[in-house]
């Protein structure tokens, strides 16, 4: 039994270590690495990378609210089998994409599982060079896709749209995050209602 780490950097090597060996049975060469992740706006997180050792993509867990978790509310144990059976989830639905595939998205489009349609956010500077690389690059997309034999429309945003093309006929709005704007004033009120 583990004794409890006490700091944010503690915590991570713990889950680090533990996952590294509870996971190691699904893939040979797994890998499980600290790594600290950047995001927009000058924020950024602690995670876990774990690298399947099979050259696609890997998945980084944030670590920031299970810590808070285990120094509030439950023992370490109790969040590390969450965060194992979150590992898991991830690494057996995960889709078969690889930087590879992405860098020559036209010719390996057709072999995914999934359709790469980078939406632009608020922060997101145009670049030729990176908008090449997918088949198109948008600020809005309105699709429709087939799930379980059934058509399903999608929106795509950055931005939440309450009144979005279709929201009346059971189309469904996935986006990016909002801050606290008045945009996003309006949607915790639509949610509430």
């Amino acid at each position: 039994m583990r004794t409890e780490p006490v700091t944010m950097n503690e915590f991570a090597e713990a889950v680090r270590q533990d996952l590294q060996e509870r996971l190691s049975g699904m893939y040979p060469q797994l890998q499980v690495n600290i790594q600290h992740v950047d995001k927009l706006q000058g924020e950024s997180y602690l995670g876990v990378r774990i690298d399947r050792g099979d050259g696609l993509a890997s998945p980084v867990i944030d670590l920031e609210g299970a810590f808070h978790e285990m120094k509030v509310v439950r023992p370490y144990e109790k969040v590390l089998a969450d965060l194992t059976d979150t590992a898991r989830s991830i690494l057996n639905t995960m889709p078969e994409i690889s930087a590879e595939n992405l860098r020559h998205y036209d010719q390996a489009k057709n072999s995914l599982i999934m359709q790469a349609i980078p939406i632009r956010g608020n922060h997101d500077k145009r670049s030729e060079a990176h908008e090449s690389c997918f088949y198109e690059v948008v600020d809005y997309k309105d699709m429709v896709i087939m799930a379980d034999g059934v058509k399903c429309r999608l929106i795509l945003s950055h931005y939440f749209i309450p009144f979005y093309n279709g929201a009346r006929h059971m189309a469904f709005m996935l986006h990016g995050h909002t801050h606290k704007t008045e945009e996003s004033v309006m949607e915790e009120r639509i949610k509430e209602d």
